[in-house]
Protein backbone atom coordinates (compact mmCIF):
# COMPACT_ATOMS: atom_id res chain seq x y z
CA UNK A 1 0.00 0.00 0.00
CA UNK A 2 1.39 3.40 -0.74
CA UNK A 3 0.31 6.43 0.95
CA UNK A 4 0.17 9.95 -1.28
CA UNK A 5 1.94 12.45 -0.11
CA UNK A 6 0.22 15.41 1.99
CA UNK A 7 0.60 19.09 1.39
CA UNK A 8 -0.88 21.94 3.58
CA UNK A 9 -1.70 25.51 2.63
CA UNK A 10 -2.85 28.28 5.21
CA UNK A 11 -4.01 31.81 5.22
CA UNK A 12 -5.89 33.79 7.50
CA UNK A 13 -8.97 36.17 6.09
CA UNK A 14 -10.90 39.26 7.89
CA UNK A 15 -14.26 41.07 7.64
CA UNK A 16 -13.45 43.30 5.49
CA UNK A 17 -16.65 45.52 5.93
CA UNK A 18 -19.51 44.66 8.57
CA UNK A 19 -23.11 42.77 7.53
CA UNK A 20 -21.62 42.61 3.67
CA UNK A 21 -20.72 38.54 2.80
CA UNK A 22 -17.62 38.27 1.52
CA UNK A 23 -15.55 35.15 0.17
CA UNK A 24 -13.39 33.42 2.55
CA UNK A 25 -11.15 32.59 -0.32
CA UNK A 26 -11.43 34.66 -3.73
CA UNK A 27 -11.19 32.39 -7.05
CA UNK A 28 -7.45 32.98 -7.97
CA UNK A 29 -6.00 33.06 -5.00
CA UNK A 30 -4.99 29.29 -4.25
CA UNK A 31 -1.09 29.55 -5.00
CA UNK A 32 0.22 26.95 -8.14
CA UNK A 33 1.46 24.39 -5.75
CA UNK A 34 -2.02 23.95 -3.75
CA UNK A 35 -4.56 22.97 -6.85
CA UNK A 36 -6.26 20.28 -5.60
CA UNK A 37 -7.32 20.51 -2.39
CA UNK A 38 -9.32 18.33 -1.02
CA UNK A 39 -10.29 19.26 3.10
CA UNK A 40 -10.40 22.09 4.95
CA UNK A 41 -10.56 23.20 8.32
CA UNK A 42 -11.35 26.53 9.56
CA UNK A 43 -11.16 28.05 12.87
CA UNK A 44 -12.52 31.47 14.43
CA UNK A 45 -9.54 33.82 15.98
CA UNK A 46 -9.71 33.26 19.73
CA UNK A 47 -9.96 36.82 19.94
CA UNK A 48 -13.04 37.41 18.15
CA UNK A 49 -16.00 39.65 19.49
CA UNK A 50 -18.39 38.44 17.15
CA UNK A 51 -19.95 35.39 15.66
CA UNK A 52 -18.53 34.88 12.02
CA UNK A 53 -21.21 33.22 9.72
CA UNK A 54 -20.62 30.87 7.26
CA UNK A 55 -22.96 30.21 3.85
CA UNK A 56 -23.22 30.27 0.26
CA UNK A 57 -22.82 33.88 -1.58
CA UNK A 58 -26.24 34.79 0.56
CA UNK A 59 -25.15 33.85 3.81
CA UNK A 60 -26.72 36.42 6.58
CA UNK A 61 -26.79 36.28 10.38
CA UNK A 62 -29.93 34.73 10.65
CA UNK A 63 -28.97 31.95 8.07
CA UNK A 64 -25.60 31.43 8.36
CA UNK A 65 -23.49 28.38 9.92
CA UNK A 66 -22.66 30.04 13.24
CA UNK A 67 -18.19 30.27 13.92
CA UNK A 68 -17.99 31.78 17.55
CA UNK A 69 -14.11 32.68 18.95
CA UNK A 70 -11.95 29.28 18.92
CA UNK A 71 -14.63 27.02 17.50
CA UNK A 72 -13.34 25.15 14.65
CA UNK A 73 -15.20 23.62 11.85
CA UNK A 74 -13.86 20.73 9.46
CA UNK A 75 -15.17 19.52 6.08
CA UNK A 76 -14.03 17.81 2.28
CA UNK A 77 -13.38 21.30 -0.27
CA UNK A 78 -12.55 21.49 -3.39
CA UNK A 79 -10.61 24.69 -2.15
CA UNK A 80 -13.21 27.34 -0.64
CA UNK A 81 -14.18 29.69 -3.13
CA UNK A 82 -17.70 28.84 -2.76
CA UNK A 83 -17.70 29.80 0.68
CA UNK A 84 -18.66 32.97 1.90
CA UNK A 85 -18.39 34.80 5.73
CA UNK A 86 -20.26 37.67 7.32
CA UNK A 87 -20.12 38.85 10.53
CA UNK A 88 -21.30 42.15 12.17
CA UNK A 89 -17.63 42.60 13.22
CA UNK A 90 -14.51 43.62 11.04
CA UNK A 91 -10.94 42.92 11.07
CA UNK A 92 -9.62 41.59 13.97
CA UNK A 93 -12.90 41.35 15.56
CA UNK A 94 -13.94 38.32 12.74
CA UNK A 95 -11.51 37.02 11.57
CA UNK A 96 -10.99 33.73 10.62
CA UNK A 97 -7.78 30.79 10.34
CA UNK A 98 -7.92 28.15 7.30
CA UNK A 99 -6.08 25.04 6.71
CA UNK A 100 -6.69 23.33 3.27
CA UNK A 101 -5.32 19.84 2.53
CA UNK A 102 -4.21 18.23 -0.59
CA UNK A 103 -2.55 15.68 -2.15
Amino acid sequence: MSVLPQSFYSFTVAQATASTAQQVQPQGTVPPEQPNTTGAIIKGDSANTATVYLGGPNVSVAQGYPLAAGETVAFDANGLGKLWMISTATGAGATLHALLTGP
